[in-house]
């Protein structure tokens, strides 16, 4: 028996979490990065991709499906963003001294504003 290989691809979309960024998982036809950001969750700031590769092998007669760790992890995209230096927070309308001196003390100069 061959041991055939399926690769699905998913995008993972990434949510604001308490502490940690969460995500949600589901398999795309194909990487469209513009598609991908239009058919985004509400609340989704970003999204990657990754494959998985599948596949069948028979133990002791037991066919069993086997899958890969992610593989061919793409770069991060930010949905609706824009880059902004420290001026232009300082400069928006509101309170932003925290996220100033997190920028600062960071050396997150410039930031990612996204959705």
């Amino acid at each position: 028996m061959s041991n055939e290989a399926t690769t699905t691809t998913y995008v993972a979309y990434q949510h604001p979490g308490i502490l940690f960024t969460e995500e949600s998982v589901q398999p795309v036809d194909a990487r469209n990065p513009q598609q991908q950001a239009n058919d985004a969750p509400d609340g989704a700031f970003a999204f990657f991709y990754f494959d998985i590769v599948t596949t069948v092998v028979n133990v002791e007669g037991e066919r069993i499906e086997t899958s890969s760790s992610r593989r061919n992890i793409t770069k991060t995209y930010y949905i609706d963003a824009e880059l902004l230096t420290s001026d232009q927070v300082a400069a928006l309308p509101g309170d932003y001294s925290i996220l100033l001196s997190n920028i600062w003390y960071n050396g997150w100069d410039p930031i990612v504003r996204c959705r």
